[in-house]
Protein backbone atom coordinates (compact mmCIF):
# COMPACT_ATOMS: atom_id res chain seq x y z
CA UNK A 1 0.00 0.00 0.00
CA UNK A 2 1.43 3.37 -0.91
CA UNK A 3 0.51 6.70 0.73
CA UNK A 4 1.53 10.62 -0.09
CA UNK A 5 0.53 13.84 1.64
CA UNK A 6 2.01 16.76 2.25
CA UNK A 7 4.31 17.64 4.90
CA UNK A 8 5.15 20.34 7.21
CA UNK A 9 8.44 20.81 8.57
CA UNK A 10 9.08 24.35 9.93
CA UNK A 11 13.01 24.85 9.33
CA UNK A 12 12.53 28.64 9.99
CA UNK A 13 11.29 31.07 12.67
CA UNK A 14 8.36 31.67 11.10
CA UNK A 15 5.75 29.80 12.73
CA UNK A 16 3.26 29.52 9.88
CA UNK A 17 3.11 27.53 6.79
CA UNK A 18 4.50 29.87 3.57
CA UNK A 19 4.40 28.49 -0.07
CA UNK A 20 7.51 29.09 -2.40
CA UNK A 21 6.15 31.63 -3.57
CA UNK A 22 5.94 33.65 -0.28
CA UNK A 23 9.07 32.94 1.12
CA UNK A 24 10.49 34.25 -2.49
CA UNK A 25 8.58 37.45 -2.10
CA UNK A 26 10.14 38.21 1.36
CA UNK A 27 13.72 37.32 0.29
CA UNK A 28 13.35 39.90 -2.87
CA UNK A 29 11.65 42.24 -0.61
CA UNK A 30 14.24 42.03 1.73
CA UNK A 31 17.28 42.13 -0.32
CA UNK A 32 15.93 45.56 -2.06
CA UNK A 33 17.38 45.23 -5.50
CA UNK A 34 20.82 43.90 -4.15
CA UNK A 35 21.61 40.11 -6.32
CA UNK A 36 24.61 39.56 -4.14
CA UNK A 37 22.39 39.45 -0.60
CA UNK A 38 19.07 38.13 -2.50
CA UNK A 39 21.64 35.19 -3.89
CA UNK A 40 23.48 34.88 -0.42
CA UNK A 41 20.34 34.63 1.50
CA UNK A 42 19.31 32.05 -0.69
CA UNK A 43 21.31 29.49 -0.60
CA UNK A 44 19.17 27.94 2.28
CA UNK A 45 16.04 27.65 0.31
CA UNK A 46 15.32 24.78 -2.16
CA UNK A 47 15.00 24.92 -5.90
CA UNK A 48 11.11 25.59 -5.88
CA UNK A 49 11.59 28.91 -4.23
CA UNK A 50 14.78 29.61 -6.56
CA UNK A 51 11.89 29.61 -9.35
CA UNK A 52 9.40 31.80 -7.25
CA UNK A 53 12.59 34.16 -6.75
CA UNK A 54 13.34 34.30 -10.69
CA UNK A 55 9.68 34.60 -11.62
CA UNK A 56 9.37 37.62 -9.17
CA UNK A 57 12.51 39.19 -10.74
CA UNK A 58 11.32 38.51 -13.92
CA UNK A 59 7.90 40.52 -13.21
CA UNK A 60 10.21 43.17 -11.64
CA UNK A 61 11.75 43.67 -15.06
CA UNK A 62 15.10 41.87 -13.95
CA UNK A 63 15.97 39.38 -16.69
CA UNK A 64 17.21 35.73 -15.37
CA UNK A 65 19.88 36.15 -17.55
CA UNK A 66 21.39 39.06 -15.22
CA UNK A 67 21.39 36.47 -12.54
CA UNK A 68 22.94 33.92 -13.72
CA UNK A 69 25.39 36.29 -15.29
CA UNK A 70 26.38 38.02 -12.11
CA UNK A 71 29.57 37.13 -10.19
CA UNK A 72 27.76 36.21 -7.18
CA UNK A 73 25.62 33.38 -9.08
CA UNK A 74 29.24 31.61 -9.53
CA UNK A 75 28.77 30.69 -5.55
CA UNK A 76 25.14 29.89 -5.61
CA UNK A 77 23.87 26.83 -4.11
CA UNK A 78 22.98 23.92 -7.00
CA UNK A 79 18.80 24.75 -5.95
CA UNK A 80 19.21 28.14 -6.79
CA UNK A 81 20.82 27.52 -9.76
CA UNK A 82 18.77 24.84 -11.12
CA UNK A 83 15.93 26.91 -10.21
CA UNK A 84 16.97 29.84 -12.22
CA UNK A 85 17.85 27.77 -15.42
CA UNK A 86 14.47 26.07 -15.11
CA UNK A 87 12.67 29.29 -15.02
CA UNK A 88 15.07 30.44 -18.11
CA UNK A 89 14.10 27.69 -19.85
CA UNK A 90 10.53 27.70 -19.55
CA UNK A 91 10.62 31.24 -20.79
Amino acid sequence: MGVSGAVFVSTHPIKEWQSASQYASTLVKDANGNLPILLRKMKSFDEAVAIQVARHLYIDGISPDKVINSPGFLNSSPATVSGFKKFLAGL
